[in-house]
């Protein structure tokens, strides 16, 4: 007589259930060992000069700068770009594999210098639609990225002086910054390429205006760290 005894309220018959027993553990195995592939990015803090993890060690943020996260979404797609740059066995290149530490994502404002993209940023207009599309956008990036062990960079994308734009960056940063105030590998870059009027790279006055947009981000988003620009945390280009 067949044996139909059910098992630990699961359905199984007792004929299937070693097979069905091994199929789970050989899952969960699986989904175990992706996850030590990947661990999760850990909170950075700063000591001097150096940008370390929650246990001390010393992070160095090697990355890449992706397109702009319109162009990124609509036209290469999020996941399939995060999946090849942080493919350890990616065929492209002189070498494989990229060993990226950190993506910095591009957020073009509407009234910016660059153009073509298909998703810009209206920091005039908060409850302009396509700031919120930015923010899933970028959600989707960093939440995907940390799946793959990276940290994400959030950039705003001026190409000007600092003086020019000072409203329009405390509005941006004022909307995005409290989006990602508990997202641990996130980072954030002020202002792409701050010139001082003259258009000269001019750190003693550029400081100024980071120091005040520096507050508004920690204002609202006190868990992470701020790129306040090349000289700081990240690259500027």
């Amino acid at each position: 007589m067949k044996k139909t005894g059910k098992v630990f309220g699961t359905g199984f018959t007792a004929e299937g259930d070693n097979l069905a027993f091994c199929k789970v553990i050989i899952a969960c195995a699986f989904l175990c060992a992706v996850s030590l592939l990947y661990a999760a990015p850990s909170p950075l803090h700063v000591e001097g000069n150096q940008i370390k993890d929650a246990a001390g060690h010393v992070v160095v943020l090697r990355g890449i700068c992706a397109p702009d996260i319109g162009e990124l979404k609509e036209l290469y797609g999020i996941h399939d770009y995060i999946d090849r740059v942080t493919n350890p066995d990616d065929p492209n290149g002189s070498s494989p594999g990229w060993y990226t530490k950190v993506i910095k994502y591009m957020v073009v404002p509407s009234d910016s210098d660059v153009n073509g993209s298909p998703l810009v940023f209206d920091p005039c207009n908060l409850s302009e639609p396509n700031n919120e599309a930015i923010y899933e956008a970028l959600k989707d990036a960093v939440d995907y990225g940390a799946e793959k062990g990276v940290y994400s960079i959030i950039c705003l994308d001026y190409h000007k002086s600092v003086n020019d734009k000072v409203a329009e960056v405390n509005a941006f940063w004022g909307y995005m910054a409290p989006k990602f105030a508990n997202d641990g590998n996130v980072l954030f870059e002020l202002f792409n390429e701050p010139t001082d009027a003259a258009g000269m790279d001019n750190w003693a006055i550029v400081k100024n205006k980071m120091q005040a947009w520096v507050s508004t981000v920690r204002a609202s988003a006190t868990n992470n760290r701020n790129s306040c620009n090349r000289r700081v945390l990240c690259s500027g280009d």
